[in-house]
């Protein structure tokens, strides 16, 4: 599974979402590497049995690690890379979805969390030319990371280069 084939499944499938984190600095213009997607989802019932099956169909299983606010959830892959759903008590969905920015990737289109929410989710500025990414990961990460043979790795590195000169290239839908 890569960053786009869940992007794609999710929109199949109709899941409102947000991509936050890591993805989505790379989707503001920052070019950090990352191995986690993590997700704002819409809680509403309906939302959530569509989310769920999504998971089902990528083959992704709840991880049982204490992950903070986050429910982690891993592909069969060893080089597929985590989905975290977030929640955040100061963050409405609804209000958040309806500041979120439409990012085009190929033949998709991604909900990804806005600026100032990224602030209020990871506490951090979001000065993405001058953000230092160099200590986000870890020991946990760092491990799991160099888990993966060689091959997996450079598959994963592609994958991320991928997506990188994607989102450069991307346009924001809604500008």
């Amino acid at each position: 599974m890569s960053y786009l084939d869940l992007f794609r499944a999710l929109e199949a499938e109709g899941v409102r979402y947000l991509a936050a984190g890591g993805v989505a600095r790379i989707l503001h213009g920052a070019e950090p590497m990352t191995m986690e997607i993590e997700l704002m989802v819409d809680f509403e019932p309906a939302n959530l049995a569509r989310f769920v099956a999504t998971a089902r169909a990528l083959a992704l299983k709840p991880v049982s690690e204490d992950y903070g606010a986050a429910m982690r959830f891993r592909g069969p892959q060893i080089d597929n890379p985590s989905v975290d759903v977030v929640v955040h008590e100061a963050l409405s969905f609804e209000e958040v979805y309806a500041r979120r920015l439409l990012v085009e990737l190929e033949d998709l289109t991604v909900s990804v969390l806005a600026p100032q929410d990224m602030v209020v989710l990871t506490g951090k500025p979001v000065r993405i030319e001058t953000y230092d990414y160099s200590c986000e990961l870890s020991d946990e990460q760092l491990r799991y990371y160099g888990a993966p043979p060689a091959i997996a790795k450079l598959r994963w590195l592609e994958e991320a280069r991928r997506f990188a000169l994607l989102a450069r290239s991307a346009r924001l839908a809604n500008a």
